[in-house]
């Protein structure tokens, strides 16, 4: 059993209103891991914005998925004041990688935009969108792979109304009626693998109102040196009616992906276009310990999590969907 005095904590990442993410690891006497990432979600603040059911909906979800494109829950614990949600490892983002590389060469654009649509197939075989595609939740592992944060930041932006700062991402039907659909994921892929061939997304603009405009009007433009089966998989990606955009089946049959071999793709099979070095800058950080970091633990007398049964869920694979009565 993991405990909180085994958790080193290398580095803080980030933070939210009821949140901090940690790259960490676990030594104890039986086990030392490689590295991980820990958000820590105090119970007090999450009550006070009443966001209970989004981390329960959350955790429900996350705990019975595994991909190997997906940054996948690994456990999970609790004390009186804190949860702590422990997952995949994957610090070079995505989207900030693609800007700074600008253009890809097709070979490298085909390899990472085949882990990307199975990522968001699998998703979608669970009855599940994957909601925005932004750069805080797209990420590339040490190994070069894809990994892609599906966790509350998506609800929480759907439910707070979108992503102003990433409107060039976004469906036209989302900025008709504000609703994500399995279709508005595929139109995210065609701008991602838009992105990834020509060095800017189709739409790009100073001006968030002709951001908007152009996604709902505009005719996508290619330059000369993109080749005929990209355009018409980026425009069959990139319809405009959702109801007659192409599905995963016709994706992956498509003339761009002949000669790709899927199940190779799944499996890791095909050699990267480039390698990370994240890992190595930890190496000789000095690590926290957790337990001395957040001393908040159990006391005589109190109950299971703190909380009455709100969090009794958290650790365990025992969580009903907080949604369904």
């Amino acid at each position: 059993m993991i405990e909180k005095k085994d958790v080193k904590c290398i580095k803080k990442t980030h933070c939210g209103i009821f949140y901090d993410n940690f790259i960490v690891y676990i030594k104890n006497k039986f086990v030392k891991t490689n590295l991980q990432e820990l958000r820590i979600m105090n119970k007090p603040i999450i009550i006070k914005y009443e966001e209970e059911k989004l981390i329960q909906y959350e955790y429900y979800k996350r705990i019975g998925l595994r991909h190997p494109f997906l940054v996948n829950i690994l456990f999970g614990f609790q004390d009186y004041d804190n949860l702590y949600l422990f997952s995949d490892f994957a610090n070079t983002n995505f989207i900030d990688f693609l800007r700074l590389r600008n253009v890809f060469t097709k070979k490298a654009a085909k390899f990472y935009i085949c882990e990307i649509i199975l990522a968001v197939e699998y998703l979608h075989s669970k009855r599940l969108t994957y909601g925005f595609f932004i750069f805080k939740n797209i990420f590339v592992n040490d190994a070069g792979h894809i990994k892609m944060k599906y966790d509350f930041l998506n609800a929480i932006l759907e439910k707070r109304g979108g992503v102003r700062d990433f409107i060039e991402y976004t469906a036209p039907e989302y900025i008709l009626t504000g609703i994500i659909t399995q279709s508005t994921d595929i139109w995210q892929i065609g701008i991602i693998l838009y992105h990834m061939l020509i060095g800017n997304t189709p739409f790009e603009n100073d001006s968030y109102d002709t951001i908007k405009q152009g996604i709902l009007t505009d005719d996508i433009i290619f330059p000369d040196f993109i080749d005929s089966h990209a355009k018409d998989l980026i425009c069959k990606l990139l319809e405009k009616d959702p109801s007659k955009r192409i599905n995963f089946m016709q994706i992956k049959s498509h003339e761009f992906f002949k000669n790709v071999n899927w199940d190779a793709v799944y499996n890791k099979e095909l050699e990267p276009p480039f390698y990370f070095k994240e890992v190595d800058k930890y190496k000789n950080a000095s690590p926290a310990d957790l337990d001395k970091i957040y001393t908040s633990d159990y006391y005589k007398n109190q109950t299971k999590d703190g909380y009455g049964k709100v969090f009794r869920y958290f650790g365990t694979v025992d969580v009903e969907d907080p949604y369904v009565k």
